[in-house]
């Protein structure tokens, strides 16, 4: 499978080209979250890792092995716990596609990266990524209010949040 034509700029997540078919979901709120899709004979896993505050998600695809595939019809989960587990395995080790969708379409940010020790790492090289690669604004007061935001949003994610402005 050329995993480079396997997302398309405008398209859903859960069906990222016009070859994706035979959608089986296994996790949705009002849209599918977590599923598989087959493009001929292969089958994709596909997740949305990370959603964050405002209409910004991050999508990540990998080519199901054989055995895996093969055994689709038999699988249950009991829990999301249980089913994140299962989609971290199949990712764990193998070349993914990572996406940045916004609103239910993928943008035009997207990579293959492999997924050495689990898919949020993966998850945040990949955005580590795409910012650095975001042209640099010659306006200073814009690149300020972007770094402030920034600052803003890290603050409130630590867990102690004293660290980051300590005087």
């Amino acid at each position: 499978m050329n995993l480079d034509s396997l997302v398309k700029q405008g398209r859903l997540p859960w069906r990222p080209n016009a070859r994706s078919k035979d959608l089986e979901i296994f996790h949705r709120y009002e849209t599918p979250l977590t599923g598989v899709f087959w493009m001929g004979q292969e089958a994709v896993l596909f997740t949305m890792v990370f959603e964050g505050d405002g209409d910004l998600s991050v999508w990540a695809y990998v080519k199901l092995d054989e055995e895996a595939a093969a055994g689709l019809p038999a699988l249950t989960f009991e829990t999301l716990e249980v089913l994140d587990d299962w989609v971290d395995g199949q990712f764990l080790g193998r070349e993914a596609v990572f996406a940045i969708v916004q609103g239910d379409r993928i943008g035009s940010r997207w990579t293959r990266a492999r997924v050495e020790s689990g898919l949020l790492e993966a998850t945040d090289a990949f955005l580590t990524a795409v910012i650095r690669s975001l042209p640099r604004d010659e306006d200073a007061a814009n690149r300020i209010r972007a770094k402030t935001a920034g600052l803003d949003a890290a603050r409130s994610e630590l867990s102690d949040s004293s660290e980051l402005l300590k005087i």
